[in-house]
């Protein structure tokens, strides 16, 4: 998210004096708003207005933040809107490990336990529990739809990951699954070795099929992107205190995990049991 500007012409084809930064014609053109005929002058006026009225749109409501799905056929990015993308590239202002037990047959889709942090869980029932130590976060806990033992674990790990993307004004997330977390984990650990901040450089993620057995699914694969300028590194840290109360609120679902045909992976990336879809 480098700031950059547009010089846009006026109807008489002339280029106007004052510049559009490269983010308010992006926040603008997600929004739908046409600005033909209006001068750059009465534009960037405009989006002052426009950013005030979000926030007086924000009042009275509890914002949840949208789902960005994957699509692990395709091997694509479904955003809120319902558009498909190959790539999602947007700067991350917060992650979040989250873990959730199903149980097998359950009539609804609550899970009997799960956790807000990848430490502690916490049962229907309101009990805690250590996540290091549960008997269902253990290799060889999990269980196939016929109710036998698998090589897999019983509780399943997932990273939310909240991204603005380019042109929002509130940031959407994704929930990567366990097949992916290997690959992040080394990206952010790779980026934070050089000293480079989540709201520092915008994350590229990419969806690559790959195949186990008769199963397929969608591994997640991530780059730097274009580096962000300090003063929008600030305004986008400003946000993370915001989402975290926001997904600490919005509960586990079987959405965070659910893609079909999808495996516990193991330390080494490697898939667990070509028997047990996840």
């Amino acid at each position: 998210m480098n700031e950059k500007t547009n010089a846009i012409a006026n109807p008489e084809g002339t280029v106007n004096a004052v510049a559009i930064p490269d983010s308010v014609a992006q926040s603008l053109k997600a929004a739908g708003i046409d600005t033909t005929g209006l001068s750059n002058q009465e534009i960037m006026e405009f989006a002052e207005f426009y950013l005030k009225e979000i926030e007086v749109s924000r009042e009275g409501a509890t914002l949840r933040p949208a789902r960005i799905k994957i699509n692990k056929d395709a091997c694509n990015f479904i955003d809120p809107s319902g558009q498909t993308l190959d790539e999602l590239r947007g700067v991350i202002v917060y992650k979040q490990k989250t873990r959730g037990y199903w149980v097998k047959g359950a009539d609804d889709n609550v899970p009997e336990c799960s956790s807000q942090d990848g430490i502690t869980g916490v049962t229907r029932d309101g009990m805690e529990r250590s996540c290091a130590t549960c008997p269902m976060n253990q290799w060889g806990s999990g269980e196939d739809d016929a109710g036998q033992a698998t090589a897999g674990k019983a509780c399943k790990e997932m990273r939310r990951v909240f991204f603005v993307l380019p042109g929002y004004q509130l940031p959407a997330f994704v929930s990567f699954p366990p097949t992916s977390l290997k690959s992040f984990d080394e990206y952010i650990s790779a980026r934070l070795t050089k000293g480079i901040t989540d709201v520092a450089v915008e994350t590229v993620a990419t969806l690559t099929p790959e195949k186990a057995g008769k199963f397929s699914y969608a591994v997640g694969r991530f780059k730097l992107g274009d580096p962000v300028v300090p003063k929008e590194m600030m305004r986008l840290a400003k946000m993370r205190s915001a989402m975290q109360q926001a997904a600490e609120s919005m509960g586990i679902s079987e959405d965070d995990y659910m893609q079909d045909d999808i495996y516990d992976m193991d330390d080494g990336g490697e898939v667990m049991d070509e028997n047990e879809p996840f």
